[in-house]
């Protein structure tokens, strides 16, 4: 089975988080339902459900978000990487281009070929 995983930027890292905290309001449903309801044949089970389907949503959307919370991570330390190369070559006198490869100082190349 393939997996396809969307990109996901800041806003919908922030948006899923939200989404996250939503087990609150689903949880005082169930509260609601357990004191407001009349005692019902069945109640047990209706309860049951409802926590089996809260217990697999949930699984599901801190699935996701953890999932979004690696892409960020690994974009994050990409970047870092990046930059400690970037640091180290124009510490040894490279500098990094637009296109991301590295070419030598013309000053130095001037100067080792006169």
């Amino acid at each position: 089975m393939t997996t396809i995983y969307k990109q996901y930027d800041q806003f919908d890292f922030e948006q899923q988080i939200m989404e996250c905290w939503r087990v609150t309001d689903d949880i005082q449903t169930v509260n609601e339902y357990l004191l407001d309801a009349p005692l019902e044949e069945n109640r047990e089970d209706k309860i049951a459900n409802m926590l089996m389907g809260i217990e697999s949503l949930y699984s599901t959307r801190f699935n996701k978000l953890f999932r979004m919370f690696e892409q960020f991570n690994s974009e994050r330390y990409e970047l870092l990487n990046k930059i400690k190369e970037l640091e180290n070559a124009s510490e040894s006198g490279i500098e990094g281009t637009r296109e991301g490869s590295l070419q030598v100082r013309l000053e130095e190349a001037e100067g080792s070929s006169s």
